[in-house]
């Protein structure tokens, strides 16, 4: 029966009945903004709207995002635009501005007592709504407008780097995957309401809610970066156009010139104000989808038919994944979208339907394209087009401007949500807070343009490098996270050893496959063209049967510790060795010395002793047998087994403080450790280059200061050339173990070392080893080490976050058989195992990038005029080490760091040197030299 709105004294006069009567009248309506009761004639009521219903469908991104608030559901509005109040917060639980009339002052509905009044701090927040009112035609082309942008432009460029087959069942691949994760998403969402990072703070705690928005804030930083240099290039093509190729402009100028724009911008506090902007990014970024389907069929029908295409790109093949996830980041938006729906369970199907739409759109887009212009195919389509078409003209720079107005509406997020951490009071009235908040938008701004200055010679590496790192968490890894814990925790036990034991023998399988395709590589009886007359007959047959040596004994090492593997885990080897030491524990180590710091020590040490013994056969077969066999191997048993003790040794001085300090962290920290263990292992880092060749190098090598003579001019000129912090030149006696050669550089940013190895000394010029070094100071000189160094850090970090999610897992525990005990260095191994695939693809990654540095350090020994010793270098070190001359693609992807010596002379523009007659190498011309001797 429904209750009068009649004020009954008698039900208020007992104690607490007059708020109780408050809160049932106000039940319905719990401020001005929602619903007003009207009395009808049964005594109840009936509920009227007291404001505009909000509207179904909206024109731009821009005004979704003013409608409903929020970017991967975090709030995007602006306290110092709407703060009545200064520097109060209430972290958005009480918004007391709800229960005022307009001019800020308390009615009767307003609260007695508020957050501010108890000394709170207070921000004025928007309501989120739980429900909608859009309809599935409203969701749909909200959806279209999220994943179809500027980066549909990119993919015909990316077609080329992956090939016409490639890349269209990638792009399928791709767009299935992406709709599963988005579905984990939409899923765990109906269970836990809250915005994408609110859900991981929910369930795992505050660690993944700042994780899920940094990944946020990076993504965006990253899309941000990448259209400025889209517009950058589309401008310098303009430019060109319009002033019939009189007046170019370098791209980096470019990048710095839209700062005069970027910057402005920045400061708009109103996301509503860029509303404008976004609707002509749409309206062109449609004009020119139109045009250019029209224009590539136009180009097919020209050609009577498709232009050069290939199926594969054996070269750049992984270029096109990094830009196919680009392409299809839009998951900022599935939140909000789903909450603007009236009925969210119909969500799923309709993003099913929208993304067999984009798949379709990108698809096409991305092979017609290709298939009209072909190797001649731009980084951005457009630049495609005929630039002495005044339409084309008139569209390109349309479009430039429309992005780069729009393009402040993509830092916006990254801008709110870093400013909600960073700032936790209003500008409005403090002028001084207002602009720290300036500065640091310009700070970001910034940033975002250094980036772009950095990609902007490769923009189709650079779009892949952002998908590959910025959205591939945010996409591929959260989602199914979160899903595991809010949904999947009720059914059975996950299956943690069976996913494990199947990623294992997944990764066996496929490296064996490549190691297949390899061996067949190595069966091979000529060498390519490009050593033809390079390296004589006997050494390329000596060089293949090194490396089919070297795959059989991959073959049987590998199957040997895949036995090891899952006999570990089959035989539950980690519990009994715990419990093991557990017991050694308690009878040998007094009580004073217990806890699982000391356990853990114990644990480690006997569990590397068993790894060690276990890998003994491997290790002297591969020494004394197969690098004996081909003359590489100079040690003796003796300084084999004391090399193995000095190692052992070490282990126990450095493992037992650093291992203990990694528990503590742990253990004290709390579940924001990562940060703590991430800082404690560049630390750990920094530390290791520093002791590395004053305590540890000097236990296995000696070290000796280069001899004056040719050498040591050549170098400490290069060093002097370069402005190479040079403090010492070594050598290192690496004939004591070793045949093989290498040199390589070491040391803190302001003091380096090189060291150069006795067998390089001994087979080459001096010149020739001067132009190695030129290629190792071009890795210095270009930043390289510096970036790996970033990059590396960067992984850390991810791992170390991605381990505390993983630290309170029980059911992992449970699955090894760890029922009672939960310790943190076997949570890191069984992680570890568990991340083994994820581990691939990054060792993918990384290679790639390798070799792409290997490249640039090669073209900067060109530059230095070296092309010629540094080519014959190459091929004395690949005839002397017998390294692989030839191999199969897919391997060399996934094992190489550098590129074979064939691609490399290609890109040296070696065209071989008289010394090569006779059928002789450059290798046999020369006779062997003492390490001592004056070159």
């Amino acid at each position: 029966m429904p209750q009068s709105d009649v004020l009954d004294i008698n039900s208020i006069k007992v104690p607490g009945g007059f708020r109780r009567n408050y809160l049932r009248r106000t039940a319905d309506s719990p401020s001005p903004l929602g619903s007003a009761r009207v009395s009808g004639p049964d005594g109840g009521g009936r509920l009227l709207p007291t404001q505009p219903q909000p509207r179904l469908f909206t024109n731009n991104f821009i005004e979704f995002l003013t409608l409903y608030g929020h970017f991967a559901g975090e709030a995007l509005e602006e306290d110092d635009e709407v703060s009545e109040l200064d520097d109060y917060e209430d972290g958005g639980y009480f918004d007391e501005g709800s229960l005022e009339d307009e001019d800020g002052v308390p009615t009767e509905g307003s609260a007695l007592i508020t957050p501010r009044a108890l000394g709170g701090r207070r921000r004025k927040a928007k309501e989120r709504s739980t429900t909608g009112n859009n309809d599935s035609f409203g969701a749909v082309m909200l959806l279209l407008k999220s994943f179809v942008g500027t980066g549909v432009l990119f993919l015909p460029r990316a077609y080329l780097n992956g090939g016409m087959l490639f890349s269209n069942l990638v792009l399928l691949g791709v767009a299935l995957l992406s709709y599963y994760c988005f579905i984990l998403l939409v899923k765990t969402r109906l269970i836990v309401e809250g915005s994408f990072g609110d859900i991981g703070g929910v369930l795992y705690g505050k660690f993944m809610r700042n994780l899920i928005l940094s990944s946020i804030v990076l993504s965006q930083i990253g899309f941000v970066s990448a259209y400025i240099v889209f517009t950058s290039e589309n401008l310098q093509a303009f430019i060109l156009a319009v002033s019939k190729c009189r007046t170019w402009i370098d791209i980096k100028f470019m990048v710095l010139m839209q700062l005069i724009i970027f910057l402005p911008l920045s400061l708009i506090r109103d996301i509503s104000k860029l509303g404008a902007t976004a609707l002509v990014a749409d309206f062109f970024i449609l004009l020119g989808l139109i045009y250019l389907y029209y224009y590539d069929i136009l180009t097919l029908v020209s050609n009577h038919g498709i232009s050069d295409v290939v199926n594969f790109n054996s070269k750049d093949w992984t270029l096109f994944i990094g830009t196919a996830i680009f392409t299809f980041e839009g998951i900022g938006l599935i939140i909000p979208i789903q909450e603007s729906m009236k009925e969210p369970l119909k969500f799923p199907s309709v993003l099913a339907g929208v993304m067999i739409i984009v798949t379709v759109v990108f698809i096409s887009m991305g092979a017609l394209s290709y298939a009209a212009f072909g190797s001649t195919t731009k980084t951005v389509i457009i630049l495609n087009l005929p630039q002495d078409d005044k339409f084309v003209n008139a569209v390109q720079f349309l479009y430039s401007l429309a992005i780069l107005l729009s393009t402040p509406l993509q830092l916006f997020p990254a801008i709110r949500i870093m400013e909600n951490e960073f700032f936790t009071r209003s500008g409005k009235n403090n002028p001084y807070i207002k602009w720290r908040k300036n500065m640091f938008r310009f700070c970001l701004v910034m940033l975002c343009a250094a980036i772009a200055w950095g990609g902007a010679g490769d923009l189709d590496k650079f779009v892949a490098l952002v998908g590959s790192f910025a959205c591939v968490p945010l996409v591929y890894v959260y989602p199914p996270l979160l899903h595991l814990k809010a949904v999947a925790q009720t059914r059975p036990q996950f299956p943690w050893k069976g996913l494990i034991v199947g990623f294992s023998v997944g990764q066996y399988l496929f490296e064996g496959l490549l190691s297949l395709r390899q061996y067949k590589i190595l069966q091979l009886k000529k060498p390519p063209k490009a050593l033809e007359g390079e390296v004589t007959q006997e050494d390329f047959d000596k060089s293949q049967a090194y490396g089919r040596a070297k795959a059989k004994y991959g073959f049987v090492s590998s199957l040997y510790g895949q036995m090891q593997n899952i006999g570990f885990i089959y035989y539950d080897v980690l519990p009994k060795l715990w419990a093991l030491t557990g017991g050694w524990q308690s009878r040998y180590i007094p009580a004073s010395y217990g806890g699982e710091i000391v356990h853990t020590l114990v644990f480690f040490f006997t569990f590397n002793l068993i790894t060690t013994v276990l890998n003994l056969p491997t290790s002297y077969y591969s020494t004394f047998v197969l690098e004996e066999k081909f003359g590489f191997n100079k040690e003796t048993v003796k300084l084999w087994i004391t090399d193995m003790l000095k190692g052992q040794a070490l282990m126990v001085v450095f493992g037992v403080p650093l291992l203990s300090a990694f528990l503590a962290i742990v253990q004290k920290t709390g579940n924001s450790f990562f940060y703590y263990l991430w800082l404690f292992g560049v630390g750990v880092q920094v530390f290791t280059i520093t002791i590395y060749p004053i305590v540890i190098l000097p236990w296995f090598n000696k070290l000796s200061p280069l001899q004056e003579g040719p050498l040591k001019t050549g170098v400490e000129g290069l060093a002097t050339r370069l402005q190479f912090p040079l403090k010492e030149l070594y050598v290192i006696d690496g004939s004591k173990r070793s045949a093989h050669s290498n040199a390589y550089f070491y040391g803190l940013p302001w003091k380096k070392h090189i060291v150069i190895y006795d067998t390089l000394i001994e087979k080459s010029e001096a010149e020739e080893v001067v132009a190695v070094l030129s290629h190792e100071l071009g890795h210095w000189s270009l930043s390289h080490t510096t970036k790996l160094f970033g990059i590396a850090q960067f992984h850390m970090f991810y791992l170390f976050a991605l381990f505390s999610v993983f630290i309170n897992n029980r059911s992992l525990y449970q699955s090894f058989g760890f029922y009672k005990e939960f310790p943190i260095i076997v949570g890191f191994i069984l992680f570890s195992d568990a991340l083994a695939p994820m581990d691939t693809v990054v060792k993918l990654l990384m290679n790639i990038l390798s070799r792409k540095f290997e490249f640039e350090a090669d073209e900067f020994a060109v530059k230095l005029g070296y092309s010629k010793e540094l080519a014959k270098s190459l091929i004395k070190l690949q005839i002397q080490n017998l390294s692989t001359m030839e191999a199969d693609w897919l391997y060399a992807s996934y094992h190489f760091s550098h590129p074979i010596l064939p691609e490399r002379l290609v890109a040296l523009g070696w065209h071989g040197d008289e010394k090569k007659a006779n059928g002789k190498s450059l290798d046999a011309e020369k006779p062997v030299k003492t390490a001592d001797r004056e070159l």
